[in-house]
């Protein structure tokens, strides 16, 4: 097998030769009969050089050309600057303006209340009122404008004199839900009342004490 194959390479080689002795052969005819006018080798191994050289400079003009596509687009690239903006609302707060109050009463020998409605004006049950007073609280609210707000309250206190005390149930602002809206200057009043659960025969005094109310956004 290895024979065969060299036979086949050895023949392949012999007519390589014999083809260029042939071309040999002319070129030295046609110098022979026409000196000078071909004083190039044969044209082949020329047009191989020529196409081997128009394949490098193409090769170099698309370097180039690329070179300056990719210079073109960073010229064309663009920046600009963005922008942020933040705002700080007014700060809520809650300042009392009026305390609540169940006024002067006079106690009996059966419990009573005292009811005192966010609207205003007071209802007594069992006690009797003595030289009035009594008033719904009121607290003004400032914040942002015409901006939503809530308020959540105690809904149970007590007072004392020190030593007797007397609950107070009910508690409740004037805003329906617990919620209302700041006005077009940012303010807003809230009117809280409750009920006073007066004892039989409670101990006269002056009684005081304190609930806790809150407003929030």
């Amino acid at each position: 097998m290895y024979k065969q194959f060299n036979g086949a390479l050895e023949k392949c080689r012999s007519k390589q030769k014999q083809s260029e002795t042939k071309q040999n052969n002319v070129w030295q005819c046609e110098q022979k009969l026409m000196p000078g006018v071909h004083p190039m080798k044969p044209w082949r191994p020329m047009l191989k050089g020529f196409f081997m050289s128009y394949t490098t400079k193409i090769s170099a003009i698309a370097a180039v050309a690329a070179i300056a596509f990719t210079g073109t687009q960073a010229v064309a690239a663009s920046a600009i600057t963005g922008s942020a903006s933040a705002t700080i609302a007014s700060p809520i707060s809650i300042v009392e303006a009026t305390a609540l109050s169940f006024g002067s009463i006079t106690a009996a020998a059966t419990a009573g209340t005292v009811v005192v409605s966010p609207a205003g004006g007071a209802t007594y049950t069992g006690v009797s009122n003595f030289g009035g007073g009594a008033a719904a609280a009121a607290f003004n609210v400032a914040g942002a404008v015409n901006t939503a707000y809530s308020v959540t309250v105690d809904t149970t206190a007590s007072l004392t004199d020190g030593v007797n005390s007397m609950s107070v149930t009910g508690i409740a602002t004037n805003l329906a839900g617990g919620s209302g809206t700041l006005s077009a200057t940012g303010t807003a009043v809230v009117n809280v009342g409750a009920t006073l659960n007066v004892a039989a025969n409670q101990v006269a005094g002056a009684y005081s004490g304190t609930y806790n109310i809150t407003v929030n956004y």
